[in-house]
């Protein structure tokens, strides 16, 4: 029996031990002998190691072991570190449970060994094994085995090892697979605003410190309102060591705050907090988030003076609240021995206004005719000099005749225009209350060519047209429009239609004109000005000989050299005589157009902050053409004349 003779030699044989170390990505492993039969008592070890990031794969070409109850005689043992991955032996014609088969063993880490062991005899013959071994990548971004060691947003793998990277707006912790952010000094200093965890209400980043600093002017405390969503990382028994949200105002310590209880609201009493945000390198929470508002010392109520107002008017006023103190038509501001229109007064930090609402004066304020008014009292005084060419809106806010831009509203508020059978036809300026300057050849039928002599029965009949002041859009009503009639119509004496000589005319109208922000007069100029002096041209005539534009426009061109303009024409022969003014620029672009007629330019006296009218528009050849000066009838030289129809004294 076999087992007798193990038991008599037992004490006498010797194993023979071999130990290989194998550290090639592949090879070969045989067995001793092979593929005559390996020797009895024979034990040989294979220890492959490959590099980090890989495993170790093996199977077998050719098993041929003697067959045991559960392999105790002769065997091959593959194992990794302590654990046992398999344990072969048989045949594999016959012994298929106990061989390798077509089975492939795969380490879990970078090292794996085999171990042939034959025992002291075989009663037959066998031929071993063929074994072959290779390493193979390991995909850690699929694998995902130690969640210690996984990334946190994006997974790399290549061969023999994987990396990490973040979205966008995070970046990489020195651990190499945590994502974090940079929000170590955010400012806030808007008097409100939301603050967020990152990515809320997604979980937020780990191994991250976020500091918020709201900052706001001394007089203001602010106030915290924390969203009911509230998930920060806690402990059951300790309280926040983990994750936390602490705020800081002033010696004052608000938290830490953790878990899913909101903090709700916080009156911080100061101007000036900081909000610390601290994660750890592991959980997945969502966050939190709140908004901020700022609440200021209140100051007294504030009560409008006698004959005034205040606005804005509200039940309470806080630090940095003003109010505009204003008074009733007829009267003026008084502060300090001071008039003026307006006052403004401002909440300070301390809880007082900046200073007293001032008195509203009874004061007289002088009409177009020259007159002293006052609300109050209606005491007439000696002659006064009237408001003229001050429109209260600033020509720096202009939005943008041909290839002109749209002049905004109340702009040009002498700008007036005639109108027949609600379209308009010519333009015109206001002078004083009650006249209207526009042009001669606006206000005749037309002439007979071989005798063009005006005679009084070629004037229009003022009930023919009407004059709309305050207008600016064309086709449409606006509700700063009057519509007056006109009752006399005077054309200058001079006046030549075939040369426009003296193309100026004036309207007098059957009532005054009521003035106010986009209804003045324009004043008359007081010098004459030269050539480059920007001027500016304003009407509702076409653009380019093309269609009415949507409101009143306006171009801005510098006054053209007389001898140059004369020049021009005088080779389309045409005369520009000494009663005209040339205006434009030589490469065109920019010039008055049919409808403009009649329409003011006018140029603003740096001296006394008044626009003056220079010219009326008159005529040109085209629009906006090269080398086509507009032409314009001169106002100054017809001055005594428009004094002398009007018995003003502008």
């Amino acid at each position: 029996m076999r087992y007798f003779l193990v038991w008599s030699l037992c004490a006498f044989h010797l194993v023979k031990t071999d130990t290989i170390e194998l550290s090639d990505m592949f090879g070969e492993i045989q067995s001793p002998n092979y593929p005559d039969s390996y020797p009895s008592d024979s034990e040989v070890t294979w220890n492959i190691s490959v590099p980090d990031g890989f495993r170790v794969k093996l199977y077998f070409m050719h098993f041929d072991l003697e067959s045991s109850y559960l392999c105790e005689y002769d065997f091959v043992k593959v194992e990794s570190e302590d654990q046992v991955l398999a344990n072969f032996c048989g045949r594999e014609a016959t012994d298929t449970e106990q061989t390798p088969g077509q089975q492939a063993i795969v380490s879990p880490g970078s090292f794996m060994s085999l171990t042939f062991r034959s025992d002291f005899s075989n009663e037959e013959r066998f031929t071993g094994f063929d074994a072959h071994y290779t390493a193979v990548d390991i995909d850690e971004c699929l694998e995902k085995s130690d969640e210690e060691l996984a990334c946190d947003h994006h997974c790399h793998n290549y061969i023999g090892g994987y990396y990490c990277s973040c979205r966008f707006g995070y970046i990489l912790h020195s651990d190499n697979r945590t994502c974090k952010v940079e929000c170590s000094d955010n400012l806030f200093t808007q008097r409100n605003g939301v603050i967020n965890s990152p990515d809320f209400p997604n979980s937020y980043p780990k191994s991250s410190d976020c500091l918020y600093r709201i900052e706001l002017e001394e007089g203001f405390f602010i106030t915290l309102e924390f969203n009911d969503n509230f998930d920060i990382e806690d402990h059951p028994e300790v309280t926040c060591p983990y994750d936390y949200i602490k705020i800081k105002a002033g010696r004052q310590e608000f938290g830490p705050f953790c878990g899913e209880k909101s903090p709700g609201h916080i009156e911080t009493k100061s101007n000036s907090i900081q909000i610390l945000f601290h994660s750890d390198n592991s959980g997945e929470n969502g966050g939190w988030k709140l908004s901020y508002t700022a609440i200021g010392d209140p100051c007294p109520l504030v009560e409008p003076p006698p004959h005034g107002k205040i606005e804005p008017s509200q039940a309470t006023y806080t630090f940095k609240d003003q109010v505009v103190v204003s008074c009733n038509t007829g009267y003026n501001i008084l502060k300090d021995g001071v008039e003026s229109e307006t006052f403004q007064i401002e909440c300070m930090k301390d809880g007082l206004w900046s200073n007293k609402v001032p008195i509203c004066k009874s004061t007289y304020t002088c009409d177009a005719r020259g007159l002293w008014r006052s609300a109050e009292l209606g005491t007439r005084l000696p002659s006064c000099q009237p408001v003229c060419g001050k429109p209260r809106f600033s020509r720096s806010l202009l939005a943008r005749i041909a290839n002109g831009r749209y002049a905004q509203r109340g702009i040009s508020p002498w700008a007036a225009m005639l109108q027949r059978n609600g379209r308009p036809f010519c333009g015109g300026s206001l002078l004083g209350n009650r006249w209207i300057v526009t042009a001669a050849h606006c206000l005749h039928h037309e002439l007979d060519l071989e005798n063009p002599v005006l005679r009084s029965s070629d004037v229009i009949s003022p009930s023919s047209f009407k004059v709309i002041l305050g207008k600016h859009r064309t086709q449409r009503k606006d509700d700063t429009e009057q519509e007056l009639q006109p009752q006399t119509i005077s054309i200058h004496p001079s006046y030549k239609a075939a040369t426009f000589e003296y193309d100026i005319a004036l309207v007098e109208l059957s009532e005054e004109a009521r003035l106010n922000d986009y209804v003045m007069p324009v004043c008359f100029p007081d010098r004459a000005f030269p050539k480059d002096t920007m001027v500016i041209v304003s009407g509702w005539g076409k653009q380019f000989l093309q269609r009415l534009p949507d409101a009143l426009m306006e171009i801005e061109i510098p006054l053209a050299d007389h001898a140059v303009c004369k020049e021009a024409y005088r080779k389309l022969q045409k005369v520009v005589t000494g009663d005209m003014i040339c205006a434009g620029e030589r490469e065109g672009g920019k010039d008055a157009c049919q409808g403009d007629s009649g329409g003011p330019m006018v140029t603003l006296n740096n001296q006394t902050g008044q626009w003056q009218l220079i010219g009326t528009v008159s005529w040109g050849d085209g629009c906006g053409l090269n080398d086509r000066y507009g032409v314009y009838s001169n106002v100054l030289l017809t001055l005594p004349w428009i004094k002398q129809v009007t018995g003003e004294q502008y």
